[in-house]
């Protein structure tokens, strides 16, 4: 489907939908932020988060950080269940007059949100750097002293993507 936006023709993608486990990993290894969104009564608390992750008995798990006194913290205590996202653009694709799309990935999930305890710590530390490049970096470990860690179980994901194929861009 084409529509018109600002003089330019766009075209309307159908992205398919991602249900492969390995496939729904991959796009949360390839993501920069998570964003999750955390009951807090009439409106959700949305907080983009960096996090780590990993497969563990059939389930995708997400490890992040924040403070004690931290509004977050306590919203959990008063309800664990979130949701979150993640997304990425690979790239905009367009061809001169005629359309513009993009290739991306994105994912959603719903699950419970844990604390760990401290002798975990180092390891949600470890993850949490190594999502981002920096495996085996050194850090002191006494300033996790002043950090929680939290885990997500996802219970439930979904993904979607789109993949540029040349076909789809000519017209």
């Amino acid at each position: 489907m084409l529509f018109s936006f600002g003089g330019k023709l766009f075209m309307e993608w159908m992205a398919e939908e991602v249900s492969n486990h390995d496939e729904l990993l991959e796009i949360f290894k390839v993501c920069d932020t998570l964003h999750l969104a955390i009951n807090n009564g009439q409106y959700p608390y949305l907080v983009p988060l960096s996090y780590g992750v990993e497969y563990v008995d059939h389930h995708i798990v997400l490890y992040f950080h924040g403070v004690e006194e931290g509004m977050k913290d306590e919203l959990f205590k008063k309800n664990p269940h979130v949701t979150c996202s993640v997304d990425i653009v690979y790239e905009y694709n367009e061809k001169p007059g005629e359309n513009i799309s993009c290739s991306y990935a994105s994912a959603i999930g719903e699950g419970v949100v844990t604390r760990l305890d401290r002798q975990d710590y180092e390891y949600a530390m470890d993850l949490i750097q190594t999502h981002y490049g920096f495996e085996g970096f050194s850090y002191d470990p006494a300033m996790l002293e002043s950090m929680i860690f939290y885990k997500v179980d996802l219970t439930h994901v979904t993904g979607r993507r789109h993949i540029k194929k040349p076909e789809e861009v000519m017209l």
